[in-house]
């Protein structure tokens, strides 16, 4: 049985983990649906052209899914029904909405293991990481494009937001509503995404969260909102997206 066959719901040994392997595996198991299966399992990247003082970088398309961290977690033989593991959110586990219950290292695990990345933050490499808040913001704000809605995308949050008003009190499949004009989901609503950044008042004490999240008002989701939190902590509204750039 190969490692992907553990994803499909199977039992396999995971074995290393390593993901040209984990790549083998998933062409082996249904060529013809590779790119299908690969774009479930690994994050699309969108290119965002920078500006003075931003250089180009690449931001995934949706915050990083159940399907996706799962897989990190079974290559490293880790169950995600296991709550000694990561906790369960109250409405249980679904593959394509965003994972929950990560914590900053968490994250930075995910993106470090996607590439072999490193904790510190390179300036000249090219792996997977968390966004920078500023990048986070400049894509938020379209871009290059310079659309400077109120929320990403839109001006209207029910049309780009999953947040307290439409969400159900859950987090909801990514994607599901409109993108701003670079291609990307979510960076409103759904859950508040986990950024590289210390925020600067707290002295050492928390990382930035960005975006806000399915349980907030209109008013707290703003791309102008900002959050912070403790970088261990974990919590049902809280998940994150990869970056990859100098």
């Amino acid at each position: 049985m190969t490692k992907a066959a553990i994803l499909l719901g199977k039992n396999a040994n995971p074995g290393s983990g390593d993901r040209s392997a984990l790549r083998s595996a998933l062409q082996a198991l249904s060529p013809a649906r590779f790119s299908e299966l690969e774009a479930r399992y690994y994050p699309v990247l969108i290119p965002v052209k920078g500006s003075a003082g931003l250089p180009d970088f690449k931001l995934a398309k949706t915050e990083t899914t159940v399907w996706q961290y799962n897989l990190f977690l079974q290559a490293q033989g880790k169950n995600m029904l296991d709550e000694t593991v990561i906790k369960r959110p109250g409405w249980g586990w679904a593959g394509n909405n965003p994972v929950v219950f990560v914590s900053w290292y968490d994250a930075v695990q995910y993106a470090n293991w996607l590439l072999k990345w490193t904790v510190t933050l390179r300036e000249n490499a090219t792996g997977y990481r968390l966004p920078r808040a500023a990048e986070w913001e400049y894509a938020a704000l379209d871009g290059p494009n310079k659309a400077k809605f109120e929320y990403a995308g839109s001006d209207n949050p029910d049309a780009v937001a999953w947040y307290g008003a439409n969400a159900q009190k859950r987090t909801q499949a990514v994607g599901g509503k409109k993108p701003n004009s670079l291609g990307l989901y979510d960076l409103t609503g759904n859950v508040w995404e986990w950024c590289w950044d210390w925020d600067t008042e707290s002295f050492g004490r928390y990382r930035v969260v960005r975006g806000g999240g399915w349980g907030n008002l209109d008013t707290s989701i703003r791309i102008a909102d900002s959050g912070k939190r403790t970088p261990n902590s974990q919590a049902d509204m809280y998940g994150f997206r990869v970056a990859q750039g100098r």
